[in-house]
């Protein structure tokens, strides 16, 4: 599957339905929770200086997404997914490196990553970028710290 033609862009108006749609195909549980007004919200208010979805595109269709939250020394990632069709591409890393690029250049240096222990890619993905797991309460074993000194 040639990806040549792979964009890794910020979300505008115009995608917000067919972000929706990508996440209810891709078994997004909490997709109902991303609802229209908060993307919109993202996009178009002061909140897009603390929430930034990404989404990588093919032959403008979406094939992947995920969103960053900003809490100041926090980072936390949130919703990666990636197409089942077009998995195993590196399209997941790609969006995640995008994001940490951007984040690195704010001086963050904690970020963490709210994901299903039960989901072996997604641990594999992150364990590649560098992320450890984080033996505290807060969310027990769910939260993933990128060590600062790896990024």
């Amino acid at each position: 599957m040639s990806l040549m033609n792979m964009k890794i862009r910020r979300i505008k108006k115009e995608d917000i339905g067919k972000l929706q749609k990508f996440y209810k195909s891709n078994g997004m549980k909490n997709a109902g929770s991303i609802g229209d007004k908060f993307l919109l919200d993202c996009i178009d208010s002061k909140l897009k200086n603390y929430i930034m979805f990404l989404i990588a595109e093919v032959n403008r269709e979406i094939v992947g997404a995920v969103y960053f939250i900003d809490q100041g020394g926090l980072i936390t990632i949130w919703s990666l997914a990636v197409d089942e069709k077009y998995r195993k591409n590196g399209i997941g890393s790609e969006l995640v490196s995008k994001g940490l690029k951007y984040f690195g250049k704010k001086k963050r240096n904690m970020i963490s990553v709210i994901t299903n222990l039960d989901n072996y890619a997604s641990m594999q993905l992150f364990k590649k970028q560098g992320f450890l797991k984080e033996k505290k309460k807060v969310r027990l074993d769910k939260v993933l710290i990128l060590d600062k000194d790896k990024f």
